[in-house]
């Protein structure tokens, strides 16, 4: 059930069957039906059942309502009626859809190409080029049933699809308009390669790698995906990857740009904790991932890792410009049980949250990585509007465990007394990391001034203004901006830091500010007292002067302390992002905004992504 506010509901609609309400929780948004609405009680009984709202931040659980004629009232949105067989659209006086000469295309198949041998005779040897696929229909199954897998992975194919296949290229072409995921390589594919494609205008994500499902061996190995665009995407399931690797091994993905995403950029691993798992050597480099989230979800990450994974390197990737709904718009994103990945050369700049987030993991090296001006917290999106986290999210980089006893051991001991760090058990305990020679960046850390201190919902300083004191939002999240941050009083002992360079800009903020916070439960301490606690015992507090960060040159002067303290290594970004033209046309199409530039705060947003129905 859900119970929604007076007005919001219409007591019945024209073809109620077929109306459809949109649930968002924290990573997902799903669709169900009206079953029985008790307009007394402002209750709705769901025709599928499974949803729990769990997004509270902001207040209630969102939702609004899709396919409605009754809320057919703005230029350009449309009703499909299955009863009359007929679309409804709300066009200008001048326009008549009829007379307009354009076709109207409605896709029937889920599929445009499937490449499928089998176990014993694989689809081998097939150069697919130049070709524009687009018009992929819904799996209408799972609108019905409210599946709600993160990242869709619920789907069961895509607009191009690969099973038992190898030795396959899909190289420079269009793949637009689908109901799902662009293309899938799953069931035993191998010597893969897809280069060169532009995907739009996609109802879910853009390219799917291996699968979820309980397997004894790599049954996906070797797939190669560079220098495509991903754009404007989530219009069926928002919860969409740009890229999602799914216990797949020897997978490269580079120089592609991935833009315009409800949800996160580049996805990798998915097994939960420290299991056995079939991941490794996945090597994620020189890919632009920009405009993600667009405020619709909450909990995502320009790259999003899970579970063990070794040999696996992100790196020179740049992350700019994450917005979520509520918590987590994170720019590198450890997950549960992420296990011996190693992120270097990366660049994160304007994320609302961290640009360094761990839930937890263990023997994971962070390195030689810029974070600039992330954790700058909400700004106007198109699924979010409203301001929730004013100021700042959480920290510039943040760990995210609970408090628990911390007494460490191996993920490679045999489970005993003591130790917890096996399937089954509580893991987190583990989690560490090792964060060197990178550079600390917070832009706007200006300290809080008594006003806003009194404008907080709460404190840490028993509620007052003393000095020092963590301010908190309405939703517990620091007004004081951290740039090292954890969610528990001992979340940061198994982690070392070293050879690091911070930095902070702001009225009054210094080298003596509170910018190291152990727990979001105290107050946080001046980067000596950081080090006193045995961190960064070689690093410095100063500026790492940057050449024109705010036009995203991140050179550095040849006096930066970066170089003679951390031993910093300048990081090119020129060939970040694809490398020639995409998509399917004689020569390629442009990739207009697929190179990095940092956006300037008067750039905005921009999006051609709409909502069709009223917002609940």
């Amino acid at each position: 059930q859900i119970v929604y506010r007076a007005g919001d509901v219409l007591p019945e609609y024209h073809d109620q069957e077929n109306v459809l309400l949109v649930l968002y929780n924290r990573w997902t948004a799903t669709f169900n039906g009206i079953g029985y609405n008790n307009v007394t009680t402002r209750t709705i009984n769901l025709t599928a059942g499974g949803f729990t709202p769990s997004d509270p931040d902001g207040g209630g659980s969102r939702y609004y309502i899709s396919n409605a004629r009754e809320h057919l009232d703005e230029e350009g949105e449309f009703y499909a009626d299955l009863e009359e067989k007929a679309i409804y659209i709300y066009c200008n006086a001048s326009e008549n859809p009829n007379n307009s000469g354009e076709d109207l295309v409605i896709a029937t198949n889920l599929e445009l190409l499937r490449l499928e041998g089998n176990a014993t005779a694989p689809v081998r040897n097939v150069h697919v080029s130049n070709v524009t696929f687009a018009h992929t229909a819904v799996e209408s199954a799972f609108v019905r049933s409210g599946a709600d897998g993160q990242s869709a992975m619920h789907l069961t194919t895509a607009a191009v699809a690969l099973r038992y296949a190898e030795n396959v290229t899909v190289e420079g072409c269009t793949i637009r308009n689908t109901g799902g995921y662009a293309l899938w390589s799953s069931q035993e594919t191998h010597e893969i390669k897809v280069s060169r494609n532009s995907m739009f205008d996609l109802g879910a994500g853009g390219i799917r790698i291996g699968r979820d499902a309980a397997i004894t061996a790599p049954e996906v190995t070797r797939v190669h995906v560079s220098d495509n665009v991903l754009s404007t995407a989530g219009g069926v399931w928002q919860m969409g990857a740009g890229i999602i690797v799914q216990r797949a091994s020897e997978i490269l993905i580079e120089h592609n740009s991935i833009q315009h995403f409800r949800y996160t950029g580049i996805s990798v691993g998915w097994t939960w904790g420290y299991i056995p798992t079939h991941v490794a050597n996945v090597t994620v480099r020189y890919n632009y991932i920009h405009d993600i989230g667009m405020g619709y979800l909450s909990d995502m990450g320009c790259v999003y890792t899970l579970g063990y994974m070794p040999g696996s390197m992100i790196h020179n990737n740049i992350c700019s410009d994450v917005q979520s709904y509520g918590y987590g718009g994170w720019g590198y994103y450890t997950d549960e049980g992420t296990r011996e990945a190693v992120f270097t050369n990366n660049i994160a700049v304007r994320t609302k949250c961290a640009g360094q987030f761990q839930h937890y993991g263990t023997d994971n090296v962070i390195e030689n990585n810029i974070y600039y001006n992330v954790n700058v917290g909400d700004r106007p999106t198109p699924g979010r509007q409203e301001i929730l986290m004013d100021g700042h999210c959480d920290g510039v980089i943040r760990t995210g465990t609970s408090g628990r006893d911390i007494a460490t051991c191996s993920p490679d001991t045999d489970p005993h007394e003591g130790c917890c760090c096996y399937q089954g058990c509580d893991m987190a305990k583990c989690s560490s990391f090792t964060f060197r020679r990178n550079i600390v960046y917070e832009l706007n850390a200006t300290q809080p001034t008594a006003d806003e201190h009194a404008a907080g919902a709460r404190t840490s300083a028993a509620g007052d203004a003393a000095a020092g004191s963590i301010l908190r939002s309405t939703y517990g999240h620091p007004v004081t901006p951290s740039l090292v941050s954890s969610t528990w009083e001992h979340g940061l002992d198994n982690f070392t830091f070293d050879r690091n360079v911070y930095f902070a800009e702001g009225g009054g903020v210094s080298a003596g500010s509170p910018l190291f916070n152990y727990s979001d439960s105290s107050d946080g301490k001046s980067f000596a007292q950081w080090q006193a606690g045995g961190k960064d015992a070689d690093s410095v507090f100063a500026d790492p002067l940057f050449a024109d960060p705010a036009h995203g040159n991140f050179s550095l002067a040849p006096s930066s302390p970066a170089l003679s303290v951390a031993g910093f290594e300048p990081i090119d970004t020129s060939t970040v992002g694809p490398r020639g033209g995409v998509g399917a046309g004689v020569g390629g199409a442009r990739c207009d905004g697929c190179r990095f530039r940092l956006p300037s705060a008067e750039d905005g947003w921009v999006a051609t992504l709409r909502s069709i129905g009223a917002l609940g």
